[in-house]
């Protein structure tokens, strides 16, 4: 009986652990460090997120992104930040589709380029 109880503990710890990278494996796959260019050309290592516009305000000039997977993301933007497919920070609108490349400033997550996803629908 003794090892029939350390076998299922084993089991257990593996299985938890396993469960415990899938999770965090998932956030990660929603946020990716790589290169990108800001306004100015400049190469600038940022992190990218794809995901769809939960909310944006002018006036704070900042949003919020809900990826596929993971959490809700508070991203800031400046008139440093290059726009793709927008014609202003205006256009900008809940539910679109973005990716947005960020840097980390202390706390801060600010947006070097916000990209809208090309419309699929028919």
């Amino acid at each position: 009986m003794r090892g029939s109880n350390r076998m299922t503990k084993r089991f257990m710890i593996v299985l938890l652990a396993g469960c415990i990278s899938l999770l965090v494996s998932g956030v990660a796959w929603s946020q990716s460090q790589n290169s990108t260019s800001d306004n100015s050309g400049q190469r600038v290592e940022a992190l990218s997120i794809k995901g769809k516009v939960k909310s944006v305000s002018l006036e704070t000039k900042a949003m919020l992104i809900k990826p596929k997977k993971g959490a809700t993301l508070h991203i800031s933007f400046n008139e440093q930040t290059t726009l793709i497919a927008f014609d202003s920070f205006d256009d900008i609108k809940e539910k679109q589709s973005v990716t947005i490349w960020y840097t980390v400033e202390g706390e801060n997550n600010i947006a070097v380029k916000i990209e809208k996803a090309p419309d699929t629908g028919c």
